[in-house]
């Protein structure tokens, strides 16, 4: 979920809303996490999946309004979500198919 500028009150929230380039990849990061939130997971990796969401947001506090700092991991994590979105729709498919086992 993108961040609420109206609540921000964390130096990274602050940072990431005075910075439209920041604001613009939070959004997109923002909805790359709902579509990934909507994908039906195996048991545990639900749990893994929030448990990046969390480590993700620790960096983020931890870069509190460093741009330099933020601007990489914002990156990586659209990066990281795209791939595992694209991953989960591959999976998908193989099990619509008829495989019953998949590969990845």
């Amino acid at each position: 979920m993108p961040i609420d500028c109206a609540r921000a009150t964390k130096t990274d929230e602050i940072a990431i809303c005075r910075n439209p380039q920041l604001s613009m990849l939070d959004s997109e990061m923002g909805g790359l996490w709902f579509a990934f939130r909507q994908v039906p997971m195996l048991m545990g990796s639900n749990g893994a999946r929030m448990d990046d969401a969390q480590t993700f947001l620790a960096q983020r506090g931890n870069c509190g309004g460093n741009l330099a700092c933020l601007r990489p991991l914002y990156h990586t994590r659209i990066s990281v979500l795209r791939q595992e979105i694209t991953a989960a729709m591959d999976n998908y498919r193989e099990l619509q198919n008829g495989d019953l086992c998949p590969t990845k």
